[in-house]
């Protein structure tokens, strides 16, 4: 598996909550087709938000969600981040991976299953940056009822295979090589 793109964490200085409601997300975009398997997002938890759902959407003309999910995975927040209130590096591996079309956007979106007030996850940004090219960060505060871009992007690293490129779901199934487990 290949780090496809990354917004880097460079001059962090601000994290957003995602809760129930509260989405938040980044549009991507790359100049070529592969298949992504996995996102790494630099985020923390605040008590336990229950489960983080991490979904990925084709992306509308303004970058924000649209349809229905093409790849998605279910991780529970404290098996994810045992230890509260530490910020690092989180991988959220699909269930399925997905073929992205080249120059085409889309979006990673993520939510929680249970949250409100003290009881949250979130995601760290640079508020003075907006360098990424290929999208913005979004939120929803209505279960993704409606959307808005924000000012700046969040940290996040993609994973996956160079090629691959239909747009559509991919059964890759893990192999063992050598006592450690591959795509």
């Amino acid at each position: 598996m290949a780090l496809i793109d990354t917004h880097a964490l460079a001059g962090k200085n601000d994290t957003d909550n995602i809760k129930v409601a509260d989405h938040l997300g980044q549009s991507i975009t790359y100049a070529e087709s592969y298949t992504i398997s996995s996102v790494k997002v630099y985020m923390m938890r605040l008590n336990d938000p229950g489960d983080i759902i991490c979904e990925l959407f084709a992306a509308d003309g303004s970058g924000n969600p649209t349809g229905a999910a093409l790849a998605s995975v279910t991780v529970d927040a404290i098996t994810l981040m045992p230890d509260q209130l530490v910020e690092d590096w989180r991988e959220f591996t699909f269930d399925v991976p997905y073929a992205i079309v080249a120059d085409t956007q889309y979006a990673l979106s993520f939510r929680t299953t249970i949250g409100g007030g003290t009881i949250y996850a979130t995601l760290a940004d640079n508020t003075a940056d907006n360098s990424y090219a290929g999208g913005t960060g979004f939120y929803s505060v209505d279960s993704g009822a409606n959307y808005a871009n924000l000012p700046y992007d969040y940290f996040f690293e993609t994973w996956g295979e160079v090629g691959g490129g239909g747009g559509a779901a991919v059964n890759m199934l893990p192999i063992n090589i050598a006592g450690a487990w591959a795509w």
